[in-house]
């Protein structure tokens, strides 16, 4: 029984190695022709460089706007964020406390609506009908559309697990 245990544990062991290999390697393999230049590139693409070429950091940081990007990641991801927070906690607190009508069928559809992937060919044209697409609110009301359905959920669990005095 316990020769058993052993092998089928260096089985699982080897095949979580190979499967850490094949994820790896091509990370390995990136890294590897970052930090070369040009020439040692066509020289040996998969050797190991002699010297360190950091300069295809800089020129990719300034090609790619990384600044720009960087800012607008961290722009929508606060404003989408709040936005989703706010509007879920609005929603999810008359639910879970039992305020309004048909509020058991309001949260299944909030719920039925998290097995449901966005329709993204609609939303596009929508979007683009009303002018909104390569803008901040687009983005913005994008991200928000899709992010309240789970925080409604969630947040009106957090609501009925609560108590009520807490308030």
């Amino acid at each position: 029984m316990e020769v058993k245990n052993k092998v089928a544990k260096g089985i699982i062991f080897i095949i979580f190695c190979l499967i850490a290999i094949a994820i790896l390697y091509p990370l390995f393999g990136i890294i590897i022709i970052s930090l070369k230049s040009s020439k040692d590139y066509y020289i040996d693409p998969l050797g190991i460089p002699t010297k360190l070429y950091l300069d295809n950091f800089i020129v990719a940081f300034k090609k790619s706007n990384m600044l720009i990007n960087f800012y607008n990641s961290i722009f929508y991801t606060f404003v989408s964020c709040g936005l989703v927070a706010i509007v879920s906690l609005f929603i999810a607190y008359p639910i879970a406390r039992k305020k309004i009508k048909f509020h058991g069928a309001l949260f299944g559809l909030f719920t039925a609506s998290l097995i449901m992937p966005p329709s993204l060919i609609p939303l596009y044209k929508i979007m683009q009908s009303l002018k909104l697409n390569n803008t901040y609110h687009g983005m913005i009301m994008f991200y928000v559309g899709t992010g309240v359905a789970f925080s409604v959920f969630y947040f009106n669990r957090f609501c009925e697990i609560n108590p009520k005095r807490i308030r």
